[in-house]
């Protein structure tokens, strides 16, 4: 499977908790990540390994519906979550670290190919696709500080 993998990382001026507990509510995703038009828990899920959100997600003139699943969690430092049904899978993780008087986070996300068109087009693109996907993770990354530090 091919995969196409981009990071970028963030000073919030705020305490970890604060960021962690605005990463881990699928319902504010759509106001900090782009595409997303809405997310929320399954029943009896929350931020824990295993926990399945659901997630509508908005990419040119498409909208999909994607399920995604808890990889990993820990406290206040580690957020980690995989598609599991849908188009475009993706594994999202992000990390935060306290830093002075706030937070330092990096998001890491790592995209693979679902069908051999995907697989040739990352192939073919990646030399454009990844900046652009720096990019985008950027400004997802500046819609969250934006939101964090307004309500700290």
């Amino acid at each position: 499977m091919t995969s196409l993998q981009a990071d970028q990382s963030i000073e919030i001026a705020a305490a970890p908790e604060a960021v962690f507990a605005v990463i881990t509510d699928p319902a504010r995703m759509p106001e900090w990540i782009n595409g997303v038009q809405s997310a929320e828990w399954e029943e009896g899920s929350g931020a824990q390994a295993g926990g399945k959100f659901d997630m509508r997600y908005k990419y040119g003139r498409k909208t999909s519906d994607i399920k995604m699943e808890v990889i990993a969690v820990s406290t206040d430092s580690s957020f980690q979550y995989k598609t599991i049904e849908g188009p475009y899978p993706i594994v999202a993780h992000f990390t935060l670290r306290p830093s002075g008087d706030g937070t330092t986070m990096t998001y890491n996300q790592t995209a693979y190919s679902d069908s051999f068109m995907a697989a040739l087009g990352i192939n073919l693109t990646r030399w454009i696709a990844k900046p652009m996907v720096r990019r985008m993770l950027r400004k997802d990354l500046e819609k969250l500080r934006a939101i964090v530090e307004g309500a700290a």
